[in-house]
């Protein structure tokens, strides 16, 4: 017995909420799907609105992930035999942040001023053997110096870390 042909399954059919939703493409397939979803010939519709939909498209959603589940959902198998090795490069940086150092020497010709980093990563190192100048100021973004006897000269050697 076909279920489809008995009284109940009609009864069903009669009542039964259908909702269907389409984004992009052709708006007038769009709209034809998403009325009527069991209509007669609604495949052929829903077909040609995929077509029309390459030539406009609309973000439903997306999300970042990291390279190695990139790598993994390829169908390069090359890129599916990396994975493991990306994951494990990027574990190694971050659990082994090496520290590198710039050397800077502010040469200073003018009363007062200020340097600051504005790179988040970015710290100021003081040279504890070079004495602070009077007037001047030090933390780890910023460099403040003024010279209270007025325009001087003052050479300051620092390291950006």
């Amino acid at each position: 017995m076909k279920i489809a042909a008995t009284s109940q399954f009609q009864k069903y059919l009669g009542t039964a909420a259908k909702k269907c939703s389409c984004l992009g493409g052709n708006q007038t397939l769009r709209a034809s799907i998403g009325s009527n979803p069991s209509a007669d010939g609604v495949y052929q519709t829903y077909l040609e609105w995929v077509e029309s939909a390459n030539t406009d498209p609309k973000v439903v959603g997306f999300k970042t992930q990291p390279l190695w589940e990139v790598l993994f959902e390829s169908k390069d198998t090359e890129l599916n035999r990396r994975e493991a090795d990306v994951r494990k490069a990027y574990s190694w940086i971050v659990e082994n942040p090496k520290v590198h150092l710039t050397s800077v020497r502010l040469s200073i010709t003018s009363d007062w001023g200020e340097i600051a980093l504005q790179t988040p990563s970015a710290f100021i190192v003081r040279n504890e053997s070079a004495p602070i100048v009077e007037g001047s100021f030090f933390s780890p973004t910023k460099v403040t110096w003024g010279n209270p006897a007025g325009l001087g000269n003052i050479v300051r050697n620092l390291a950006i870390e």
